[in-house]
């Protein structure tokens, strides 16, 4: 199981979070930094055991409403 992405170049070439994301289901950490990231997929409201999100350096003007569904993240 993965519980942990750490990346600040993994998603770049793409500047987009695949949808497939919500299929690790048991992530608990994730740390997508400085990727000029412009939105986050809906779909990221289904990690349910999401403790960590650093989504900082990115060019997100919100997040998605589905994020209240990760009821562990802390801030």
């Amino acid at each position: 199981c993965l519980y942990y992405i750490h990346e600040n170049s993994f998603f770049v070439a793409q500047q987009v979070i695949p949808d497939s994301i919500s299929g690790l289901a048991n992530l608990e950490e994730l740390n997508l930094s400085s990727n000029a990231l412009e939105s986050l997929p809906d779909s990221i409201g289904l990690l349910q055991k999401l403790k960590f999100l650093n989504v900082s350096g990115n060019k997100l003007s919100a997040l998605p409403d589905s994020i209240s569904q990760c009821r562990y993240v802390q801030e």
